[in-house]
């Protein structure tokens, strides 16, 4: 499967988590190498209702979830999980710099909160800190 084709099935997923668990801040898929055509990837998510699970939590529930979604293929291009607290300086800055929903934006050579990201996928960055689509869906 295309490195296009994963990106998507795993940007269909996290459309799919939050409309089943709550509004997610970020998803954002960072390569490992990017220069390596079908390398691994970092998935990093936000959500405020993972704010208040401990990491552990928060990372089982991911996990979880993306096990039942996603292929093979789309599952193993995740090599790590990183779940990252809404009040996080870096979240704050991509969702001030990017409104992300249904699409997938490419960025390349950016520099946001002191991070250098050679290459991203941003699949969503939505600021919810004013928002009532915080509360999670049992």
């Amino acid at each position: 499967m295309a490195q296009k084709q994963v990106v998507e099935e795993i940007g269909k997923a996290m459309d799919r988590i939050a409309e089943e668990k709550g509004a997610l801040s970020l998803a954002m898929l960072i390569p490992n190498e990017p220069e390596t055509i079908g390398g691994k990837a970092s998935l990093v998510i936000s959500a405020p209702w993972l704010d208040s699970k401990s990491p552990k939590e928060a990372l089982e529930v991911i996990k979880n979830f993306l096990q039942g979604a996603l292929s093979g293929n789309s599952l193993s291009y995740i090599s790590r999980i990183k779940v990252i607290n809404t009040t996080d300086t870096f979240v704050k800055a991509i969702n001030k710099a990017f409104e992300v929903q249904d699409s997938i934006v490419d960025i390349q050579d950016t520099q946001i909160s002191g991070a250098y990201i050679k290459k991203a996928f941003l699949l969503i960055s939505k600021d919810l800190s004013a928002s009532n689509s915080t509360k999670p869906i049992k």
